[in-house]
């Protein structure tokens, strides 16, 4: 076998008597001077022993060196490079890892730098190993990411391949490793990977060319990580366990483990794979270092491949039996009469009547991570000392990325078959779904777990989210009631319970603010203001008593049984804030009249909710509701008082006694309970008291606001951010409720969307107090570490944030260059009383001088923002001082 060194001199490869190549290992810099030692010694033996031997066409390989190699001598005078640490590579040790290495390096085959590292097999060609080290400096030796390589296969008998190994580059910018395979003349297979010195991803292309009739060909990316996810041009999929055996919510049927395959002719944007096999608690057996090792394909350019097939589990023969899950890219071959665009059990792959008329071509980036992540979400630059601290990065990817986009069900066939809805789940596919076959509750379920996919900043996930959004916009009723959540296809406009509620109107509306705040898609927003006003009137038409300011509802808001009716706290307190917020969007489409008469409206509820609402003689909270004949009930809701809060409908002292009632209260630890009082039989519907002993994630949420709008930032970080932040990093999954002892239940629905995607919204909202709005943008990072000092970087969202400086670039719309002037924009954090200079391309190469208020806090209007403007403010005295 042939193989390449750095100086363009090719040398054979002689492998042992197995057939195998010497293993990987990566070059110890502490020790290079006795690693070299080691080699020549080990040399020596190796010839002395051939040579007494009388071996006859025995070869020695040794590693290729530099036309002149420094003497050892002189080598503490010579600086190292590449090609000199390469000649120094000691002999592979029996059992050692291709790590991530301080440096760019190529040694045994082994390509690698401080993030991430690749092996290949010169035996076979294939790359046999993958390990990410997120910071850099990793104390451990991470996973590998693969489970079985990744190659080129086939269905035929191929022979053993005769492969060349080459490689170039510099270790001041980086390397490119060529694999050339020849597999008789039935095919040939290239590969180049090239790794940059800082990047955190190999960029890789292939081209393949059979010469055969009758050979099926596939490249097989065979991963550890147990949950597939792929994003293709029209919706995501996703499938984790597929070989487990449930009964199918779609068919009632047992799926007998057979749901490991998904065959598509789409193209494929990118996949992803993360998270231990099962997942289910208690997982003390798992490191939480690390949970496992996920690893991303993202394909930028293909030509000739047949489809894709996504795989979840070893089982199916067309990745290693190691495997839980993959990727097979397709050369040639057919799968006949096989279902598309379902997970179904795997068919074979056809022959091909005839060989691919040209090479098969690709072009992708492979990427690992040492924790439970798409590693491509990633900044290329992240830093943990200038970006955001590791866990609260794996915080937020990981919310996003594990669990909601899991829930996505806009795929064609993924509701029913032969469409493609715009529906999203409660529950990853595991191949069940939580609450079976019903979709699109913004009760407000799905007003979590948008949010949490809209904060991505990512523009696949956001237009993907705009669907579900239209397709509930589509079926609203004449009188303005929106569906309650979809029975597979079919609208329903009552909650399971039977309770017809408001929530579903209420954070509908809110979701589509928050898609237009976060793409900046104002001119969509304009032109479906009359859809969101005839939502609203469906709100409008519960003021019914004309002596009072509050709605008259029929039931909860939030929480579908719980008996709650007339004039109660939950729905008065939620619309203070939803009608300033869609006085805001009336503002936007030059509405200004209506925006004015909204925000008086929000005025008059928050003064009657205090007037009838507020408990006077324990003076420290709100009651559950008054009826209509006078009477009132009173539960202690811990929803509608943090509600209250939220939107700042009590001052200061009453905040603090609203606190000081709930933080007081026994189940503290649940982040966060109900109330404090129990919803019995009587007071739930059909006596479901599922719900009455447990914790919330969306009572978090408005925990989480309300801390921050008074500025508890101890309770914010040790009651809530803190707890939730361990659990999804420990377990990378959650169930849908936690107890009053803080801990998941197991009996409720495993997998579930909440409380992953509400860790994603805290991070992101609240513990780095970025608002992104319809004039603008808000930065107030008072509850953030290192004293507000952070870059802040996913999808289209770029922010860094110090005292001395501050830049921001958002997008303005759903173009490169889309722009929108007139934004106003409001810094935190700031040196109090200091002078500042504003510069922004997008408003001439001149600087302007602003100056903070004496809280460190500046408001700054008429700003031009879009993804080709930046705004910085430097501090002039560090200008000076430049």
């Amino acid at each position: 076998m042939k193989t390449r060194g750095s100086n363009g001199s090719e040398h054979i490869l002689f492998l042992d008597k197995s057939g195998h190549a010497p293993q990987q290992c990566n070059l110890d810099y502490n020790n290079n001077k006795s690693g070299r030692r080691h080699f020549l010694r080990f040399a020596l033996l190796l010839a002395s022993v051939a040579l007494l031997a009388g071996v006859g066409g025995m070869a020695l390989l040794l590693p290729s060196h530099p036309k002149t190699a420094p003497s050892q001598e002189s080598n503490d005078d010579v600086p190292e490079t590449l090609s000199s640490q390469r000649f120094s590579c000691p002999p592979p040790s029996p059992g050692q890892l291709c790590l991530p290495t301080p440096t760019l390096q190529y040694c045994n085959y082994c390509l690698s730098n401080p993030f991430v590292s690749l092996s290949i097999d010169p035996s076979t060609g294939r790359i046999s190993s993958m390990r990410a080290c997120l910071t850099g400096d990793c104390k451990q030796d991470p996973k590998d990411a693969l489970a079985g390589g990744i190659g080129l296969e086939s269905k035929s008998d191929l022979p053993s391949p005769s492969v060349t190994v080459s490689d170039s580059g510099s270790p001041d910018t980086g390397w490119t490793v060529t694999v050339a395979s020849a597999f008789g003349v039935v095919a040939k297979d290239s590969v180049e990977i090239t790794l940059l010195l800082d990047a955190r991803s190999f960029a890789i292309s292939t081209s393949t060319t059979s010469g055969e009739e009758g050979v099926t060909l596939y490249r097989s990316f065979s991963f550890a990580a147990s949950s597939a996810t792929g994003f293709y041009v029209g919706g995501p999929t996703q499938m984790k366990d597929g070989d487990l055996e449930v009964t199918s919510y779609k068919t009632g049927n047992p799926n007998n483990g057979q749901t490991t395959t998904f065959f598509s002719e789409q193209s494929l944007l990118k996949m992803y794979a993360l998270g231990p096999k099962n997942g289910e608690l208690p997982r003390s057996d798992v490191l939480t270092y690390a949970l496992n090792a996920s690893a991303e394909v993202e394909i930028l350019e293909e030509e000739g491949t047949v489809g894709t097939l996504l795989i979840s589990s070893g089982t199916t023969g067309y990745t290693s039996e190691m495997a839980e899950s993959g990727l097979v890219h397709i050369y040639a071959g057919t799968f006949n009469g096989t279902l598309k665009d379902t997970w179904t059990s795997p068919s074979d792959l056809a022959a091909p009547t005839s060989p691919p008329a040209s090479p098969v071509t690709s072009t992708f980036n492979l990427a690992a991570s040492d924790f439970d992540l798409p590693p491509l979400a990633v900044p290329a630059s992240y830093s943990p000392g200038t970006h955001i601290p590791a866990d609260d990065l794996r915080a937020f990817l990981t919310g996003i990325y594990a669990s909601p986009v899991g829930c996505i069900c806009t795929h064609v066939n993924c509701v029913v078959p032969g469409s493609a809805l715009g529906q999203i789940g409660t529950s990853i596919q595991r191949p069940d779904r939580g609450y079976s076959d019903n979709y699109n509750f913004f009760d407000p379920d799905n007003y979590i777990s948008t949010s949490a996919l809209l904060f991505s900043m990512d523009p696949y996930l956001q237009a993907e989210v705009k669907k579900i959004l239209l397709r509930n916009g589509d079926l609203m009723l004449p009188s303005g009631q929106l569906p309650h959540h979809f029975s597979y296809d079919q609208p329903q406009y009552q909650a399971l319970s039977g309770e017809i509620q408001t929530g579903p109107n209420v954070f509908w509306v809110l979701s589509c603010f928050q898609y237009a705040k976060t793409t900046g898609d104002v001119d969509w927003l304009q032109s479906y203001m009359p859809t969101l006003r005839n939502a609203t009137n469906f709100l409008y038409d519960l003021f019914k008593d004309p002596t009072k300011s509050l709605v008259q509802v029929p039931g909860s808001l939030m929480v579908d049984v719980f008996k709650r009716w007339d004039f109660t706290s939950d729905t008065n307190a939620m619309l203070v804030g939803f009608f300033q917020e869609f006085a805001d969007a009336e503002e936007s489409a030059g509405n200004v009249t209506g925006a004015e008469s909204l925000r008086k409206l929000s005025d008059d509820v928050k003064g009657d909710l205090r007037k009838y609402l507020w408990d006077a003689e324990d003076d420290d909270h709100f009651i559950t509701q008054l009826s209509a004949d006078g009477t009132t009930r009173d539960f202690v809701d811990y929803d509608s008082n943090l509600m209250a809060l939220a939107h700042g409908v009590v001052d200061a002292d009453e905040a603090a006694s609203v606190f000081k009632r709930i933080d007081g209260g026994r189940c503290r630890a649940g982040v966060t309970f109900v109330a404090e009082d129990y919803y019995g039989p009587q007071d739930t519907t059909g006596g479901n008291t599922g719900d009455s002993w447990c914790a919330m994630g969306r009572h978090a949420w408005f925990d989480s606001l309300s801390r921050f709008r008074y500025g508890d930032k101890a309770s914010f970080d040790d009651l809530i951010y803190g707890p939730l932040q361990g659990q999804l990093l420990e377990n990378t999954w959650m169930h849908e409720r936690l107890g009053c002892d803080g801990q998941q239940q197991l009996n409720r629905t495993s997998m579930y969307f909440e409380y992953p995607s509400l860790v994603a919204m805290l991070t992101m909202r609240v513990r780095y107090g970025i608002q992104l709005k319809l004039d603008g943008v808000e930065v107030d990072p008072k509850f953030a570490p290192s004293a507000g000092a952070f870059i802040w970087e996913f999808g289209t969202l770029k922010i860094e944030h110090s005292r001395e400086r501050v830049s921001i670039t958002l997008p303005r719309g759903l173009g490169p260059d889309d722009t929108r002037d007139g934004q106003t924009v409001v810094i935190a954090g700031l040196e109090p009383g200091g002078s500042y200079a504003v510069s922004n391309g997008c408003e001439g190469d001149g600087l302007e001088d602003v100056k903070t208020d004496q809280e460190g806090r500046l408001e700054r209007g008429g700003t031009t923002l879009g993804l080709k403007c930046r705004l910085v403010l430097a501090l002039k005295k560090q200008l000076r001082g430049a």
